[in-house]
């Protein structure tokens, strides 16, 4: 079978084999390297994200056991039975759904263990699994549908155990909204009763097995309790969860002529809507096309979760109120947004009252969505503070996809995309703090800041100052005429600025 996560196999994955097949392999995982993909952490990489509005659901993939050294085990496992080099939840599932989020998920899965590989078991794993993603925001705003192959559907059930446990007995914050955020699982060939092949091909093959493949031994104490603790979770508080699952008829060809049902059917039913389909156990996540039943299953389960799952999203914390009554700036925006492409920062200048702050509003409702971090702060000059007393006050003021997250330091927000408008700046503290966040923060940040002080605004690094101008007679007169007589509809459409 063409496929470089033939997790059992035990040459699949040795890049010292020759010939064409594994050269092939090779070029494929080089491909999918070359997706556009964000490495959050080592255990967390997101493959989609909407391009403007909030994703209304976390949607995370978690692997299965693999044979040897597999760095790339979180997206290779995921590409499509026809073709190794596409990310189907990237390429399809992100087409579908194009406002979720959409994550990999990697952990030390190896079979072997030696003196890097396999030496985590289930609760290290997971204790680092859960810290991990809540570091990313998963599960803190949005909510979670949970997909594992494998193992990756234990590991799944121990994260649901572990941070509710966390959420009860430590009063955990952050873990009890990854909690709550939980509205679905599915499952790929998960051995829920365990199986009968992983440990004693370790065995055979004379390896050292890691520690988490004694987590799928037949009649294993722990994965026992796990399933009965996990049961009563999802009775007593889970009733909300919705669940779908594949297991696999097919046996996976192992080599030597030698084929074997990986995770038989009465270890691998678990959940509702479960089914049992034509494919092995490494072809059970790996979807030829849209149409296959092992694309389609997982569709119906989102499509179920986006029904009863309020899509809604309140309004952001930091959307910024506007006059009731303004000229819409048009043009002023579309010069806004190119420099905006060109500058990491941009000054509105101009007398009090032409209308900056009103504009930096605008900019920034229109923007907020597409930064993970946001800052609006108006009226900086009153802040009559020292710099680290300043610095202080600003970053109270961040707000974390669009929710004000806790005392933030600079540190939190190294290598971090920020959205920052600062109104009405006038000293050097103000402009420094900038400085700082252009130096510290990624190159996609952007910084918008008002003055009547066009020679401060000098000292920011690569700024385009515009200067705002007075409405022109005709603006001037359709603003005047929507105060004057409100009830009367006036055309203010197509103005190059507007007032504060």
């Amino acid at each position: 079978m063409n496929s470089h996560t033939e997790a059992f196999s035990p040459s699949t994955l040795d890049d010292r084999e020759a010939g064409p097949s594994n050269q092939k392999q090779r070029n494929s995982i080089q491909a999918l390297f070359k997706c556009e993909i964000l490495k959050i952490s080592d255990s967390v990489y997101e493959i989609h994200k909407p391009s403007r509005a909030k994703s209304w659901m976390d949607i995370l993939f978690f692997h299965d056991l693999y044979l040897r050294k597999c760095p790339h085990a979180h997206l290779s496992t995921w590409t499509s039975k026809c073709d190794d080099s596409l990310l189907w939840p990237k390429k399809w599932l992100a087409d579908d759904y194009p406002d979720t989020r959409i994550l990999c998920i990697s952990f030390d899965a190896s079979i072997q263990k030696d003196d890097k590989n396999g030496r985590m078991d289930m609760y290290l794993v997971v204790e680092n699994l859960l810290q991990k993603l809540i570091i990313a925001g998963v599960g803190q705003y949005n909510p979670m549908l949970l997909i594992g192959h494998g193992l990756g559907g234990l590991v799944i059930k121990k994260l649901c155990l572990d941070s509710f446990s966390c959420a009860n007995r430590d009063g955990d914050q952050q873990a009890k909204a990854f909690f709550k955020s939980i509205e679905g699982i599915f499952y790929y060939g998960t051995p829920h009763q365990g199986g009968s092949f992983s440990y004693p091909v370790a065995e055979e093959l004379n390896l050292d097995a890691g520690d988490l493949v004694k987590c799928v031994k037949l009649l294993n104490t722990n994965l026992a309790r796990w399933n009965h603790e996990f049961e009563n979770l999802r009775k007593n508080h889970g009733s909300k969860w919705k669940f779908g699952g594949l297991g696999e008829t097919l046996p996976t060809k192992l080599g030597d002529g030698v084929s074997v049902i990986v995770v038989p059917e009465a270890s691998c039913r678990g959940g509702q809507n479960f089914i049992m389909v034509e494919e092995d156990h490494n072809s059970i996540c790996k979807p030829r096309d849209k149409k296959s039943i092992n694309y389609l299953h997982l569709t119906k389960l989102i499509d179920e979760i986006s029904t009863s799952t309020v899509r809604k999203q309140p309004i952001p914390d930091d959307r910024q109120i506007l006059p009731q009554k303004f000229v819409k700036p048009s043009k002023c925006l579309e010069d806004i947004k190119e420099k905006l492409k060109k500058h990491s920062c941009l000054a509105l200048w101009g007398m009090g009252g032409i209308g900056k702050t009103t504009i930096s509003k605008v900019v920034f409702n229109d923007l907020h969505h597409d930064f993970k971090f946001t800052l609006f702060k108006e009226n900086v000059k009153l802040l009559q503070r020292g710099e680290k007393e300043l610095e202080g006050i600003l970053l109270a003021d961040v707000h974390h996809n669009g929710r004000k997250p806790g005392r933030l330091t600079l540190n939190d927000l190294k290598a971090e995309d920020i959205l920052v408008v600062l109104d009405d700046v006038e000293k050097d503290c103000h402009t420094k703090f900038i400085c700082t966040l252009q130096e510290i923060c990624s190159s996609k940040s952007r910084f918008i800041l008002t003055s009547r002080d066009k020679q401060i605004l000098t000292r920011l690094d690569d700024v385009s100052i515009v200067a705002v101008e007075v409405l022109d007679p005709q603006n001037s007169e359709k603003l005047f005429q929507s105060y004057a007589f409100s009830e009367d509809k006036v055309d203010m459409q197509n103005a190059t600025n507007i007032p504060e």
